[in-house]
């Protein structure tokens, strides 16, 4: 997890179709307030109406800021950071006057209390219906809204399931108040609450002191129904402790969604995974997201583990589907290779293949999967021109892509074009060229993916042996066994070049 070092402010300006969150602006016309209020909703990337979702509440006051607060969201999701669900973000258009809160009574002003209507019974049920949102609702403040946040979390207990509020205002000693009272403690034994709460250590004292009295108040509410958690970060202030500890609040708030059941010999992965589903389903409200790496990538290496062919072929019936990318086939094609499916794979390198050329031109393609698609179905072809000929077209996407992928794909195809040359007796003398390539490319790149040379050196020897060279053959294993003294196999042919001599 990360705990203090982010980057503070990451959006990510794309289209709809790329990485992008969609944003909608919504007018409601309130009975309570005899006004229109506006909201902004920002819909997760491929957000359906086939799904649940759950929402994140927020103003637009102080650093709170739905935009950011989406798009950071999506940046430790689309990397892999965090494993977060898709969320949707609501800001609500509102000032001091509308929000209606009281620092000195911590109480509501009459407006503020019209307002908070018009959320529960307006607001809310509108976007739940519209958006597929889920009943788990976090609310989210900083300064002002984190001690409006205190107040809903005191006095409207049943609006959110969840809470994060950073840097939380005290204008005087008990002002506002916050007192957890018997009735509050029953209330939150009922029902699964997130709280967490933050202050920076470069804010002024006053605001450290009440976060941390409000923790220690909190605390009280600890059980298996209620969760909190207090930070005080040593590198925020006041304004940027939102930006600083909202990829820590989220991981918190979260935790169930990256809880996943324990592996036992006696349970099928079919029920593993309905584990899961049911336990999300209780406490967020959502389906499992099935394309989510962050998710299927928890069950996978329990099948490699115990071979479990029958549960990949579970596990593929329920996770892949036409909304299927070019990574996630890859994934459970090459799992299925582990456990010795290997029709099956091939099935799905196929499937993985099409996708990926079908998706070359969209801004969201990532040359790396459909190389290793194509080099990884390379090993399972029936014959050897089969597996030259996928890993030519492997070698054609990284020459046509290499500017834009990690050095580990290019130049190490050449390696892999060079070591089934020498393990097939197939195109030998390309395959030569090719290992030679790698040797000269490799002396360029900097990275811990690439293949040591002895490994090269000893697929050139054993080129060699194959074209009846035993001269360049000796050289070449002799070279590898220069680099690596113990090379076993290098050994061996070396041996048996003398033997025959």
């Amino acid at each position: 997890m990360l705990k203090y070092i982010l980057p503070i402010v990451f959006f990510l300006y794309c289209s709809l179709t790329g990485f992008a969150q969609r944003s909608i602006d919504e007018k409601i016309n309130s009975k309570y307030l005899g006004d229109t209020i506006n909201c902004t909703v920002w819909l997760p990337q491929n957000w359906n109406v086939k799904q649940h979702y759950t929402t994140i509440y927020t103003f637009s006051y102080g650093a709170s800021n739905a935009e950011f607060i989406a798009e950071q969201i999506n940046y430790l999701r689309k990397l892999n950071i965090s494993n977060l669900p898709p969320i949707i973000v609501v800001n609500i258009w509102a000032d001091m006057d509308l929000i209606g809160y009281n620092y000195e009574t911590g109480l509501l002003t009459e407006r503020g209390t019209r307002t908070v209507s018009c959320i529960k019974n307006e607001i809310i049920p509108l976007l739940e219906s519209k958006y597929k949102a889920s009943k788990f609702r976090a609310y989210i403040g900083q300064s002002y809204g984190a001690s409006y946040g205190n107040y809903l979390f005191l006095k409207q207990p049943d609006i959110f399931s969840a809470y994060m509020l950073m840097s939380p205002e005290r204008i005087a000693p008990l002002q506002p108040p916050f007192e957890i009272t018997p009735e509050l403690q029953k209330n939150y034994s009922k029902r699964q609450t997130y709280y967490f709460i933050a202050s920076g250590d470069l804010d002024i004292q006053r605001r450290r002191d009440y976060a941390k009295d409000i923790s220690e108040r909190v605390s009280k509410l600890d059980s298996s129904r209620f969760a909190y958690r207090y930070e005080n970060l040593s590198l925020a202030g006041h304004n940027n402790s939102l930006a600083i500890c909202l990829p820590i609040a989220l991981d918190f708030i979260y935790q169930h969604y990256s809880s996943f059941p324990q592996p036992d010999s006696t349970v099928r992965i079919s029920s593993l995974i309905k584990q899961y589903e049911s336990n999300l389903s209780a406490i967020y409200g959502i389906d499992v997201d099935k394309q989510s790496y962050g998710v299927y990538s928890n069950f996978l290496p329990i099948i490699w583990q115990k071979k479990d062919s029958i549960g990949l072929i579970d596990a593929i019936k329920y996770f892949i589907t036409s909304e299927s990318d070019i990574r996630q086939l890859r994934d459970f094609a090459f799992s299925c290779s582990i456990v010795g499916l290997k029709d099956k794979a091939k099935e799905l390198y196929g499937e993985a293949i099409n996708k990926g050329i079908a998706n070359q031109k969209s801004p969201n393609f990532y040359p790396g999967y459909l190389i290793t698609c194509y080099r990884e179905s390379a090993d399972l072809a029936d014959n050897p021109k089969e597996g030259w000929d996928l890993l030519q077209k492997g070698l054609q996407v990284c020459l046509k892509h290499k500017i834009n992928i990690y050095n580990d794909y290019y130049p190490n195809i050449y390696y892999y074009l060079g070591k089934f040359a020498s393990e097939n007796d197939y195109q030998t003398e390309e395959g030569i060229r090719y290992l030679q390539l790698y040797i000269e490319k490799q002396k360029d790149v900097i990275t811990l993916n690439q293949f040591p040379l002895n490994k090269a050196y000893y697929y050139l020897g054993k080129c060699y042996f194959l074209l009846n060279d035993t001269k360049k053959a000796k050289l070449y294993l002799q070279m590898a066994l220069n680099l690596n003294s113990n090379y076993k196999e290098a050994k061996m042919l070396l041996q048996k070049l003398s033997e025959n001599k």
